[in-house]
């Protein structure tokens, strides 16, 4: 169980809820950006229409961008 989840909300989601069973995989990307604030402004940037539902930083902690169930 994770002790901590930082949490940053992105508005950049379809506001339309899934069902946790509908939940099968988890998908890891690069972001690829120049360091991890310009890929957090990048992610919660409403003008981008990117994000992701977690972010993983190279310390290793966990931001959860959008909620799991959208």
């Amino acid at each position: 169980m994770l002790r901590k989840l930082r949490k940053i909300y992105s508005p950049n989601f379809d506001i339309k809820k899934r069902k946790k069973k509908e939940i099968s995989f988890i998908i890891l990307h690069y972001t690829g950006m120049k360091n991890e604030k310009v890929a957090l402004n990048k992610l919660t940037n409403f003008d981008s229409r990117v994000s992701c539902h977690y972010f993983i930083t190279y310390s290793g902690e966990i931001i959860n961008l959008v909620p799991d169930l959208y």
